[in-house]
């Protein structure tokens, strides 16, 4: 049985840590790479530390991974630094309610701006065909309430405190 209420310390209790754990998984199901349990522990261990020292520097300006992956994508969108919530919440893995709840704090911290969306223009100089879905009150408003996400160059994440 393996001994996991202690916390690992250093790197040679790691790699001991997973070379225990790699024999259990050979006695269990001795098909299983015990090369390949050891990598991927440490693959394991070097996410979670990278994730606790970016969520510690990140939390000095009050930002999370989301908060700063959906200003990074927002400076790194041709021409005019703006994405679709849409666009955004795919690129960064949030749910359509998670990217509002991102949106509206950076907006509210000055680090984006929301935007109205700018219709885009016919392809066919026909008319539009009137369907019961254009006309009804609900779509107008749901058309009217679409939004961009932009980020200008002056958009700066709040000093960190001293």
């Amino acid at each position: 049985m393996l001994e996991t209420t202690t916390p690992l310390v250093g790197p040679d209790e790691l790699v001991g840590f997973l070379a225990r754990s790699a024999q259990a998984w050979d006695e269990i199901a001795p098909e299983t790479d015990r090369d390949t349990v050891v990598v991927f522990g440490l693959l394991e261990a070097a996410a979670r530390t990278w994730r606790s020292v970016h969520s510690g520097v990140l939390a000095r300006f009050e930002l999370n991974l989301a908060e700063w992956t959906t200003i990074g994508m927002l400076r790194t969108s041709p021409p005019d630094f703006r994405r679709s919530p849409t666009e955004l919440r795919h690129l960064v893995g949030q749910t359509s309610a998670g990217m509002t709840r991102v949106l509206t704090k950076l907006a509210d911290a000055r680090l984006v701006r929301r935007e109205p969306r700018i219709p885009r223009r016919p392809t066919s100089r026909r008319p539009p065909h009137p369907s019961p879905a254009r006309s009804s009150p609900r779509s107008r408003s749901a058309r009217s309430t679409q939004s961009n996400a932009s980020c200008s160059r002056r958009s700066r994440p709040p000093s960190a405190p001293g």
